[in-house]
């Protein structure tokens, strides 16, 4: 199993990556830290967590 981290994978970017990624390696979960702490994707491989920053 892959383990990615994404750095601002709320924003249109990352959300086009992780939906990319997610159709090619069903077996990845994703770590995606950003401002707010939510995502518009919802998948159970999606983990979201809000910078302190």
């Amino acid at each position: 199993m892959t383990k990615v981290v994404l750095l601002g994978g709320n924003g249109y970017i990352g959300r086009a990556t992780n939906e990319a990624w997610m159709k090619a390696d069903p077996e990845t979960e994703f770590y995606v830290i950003s401002r707010s702490g939510r995502n518009k994707l919802t998948d159970k491989r999606i983990h979201n967590f809000k910078s302190r920053c």
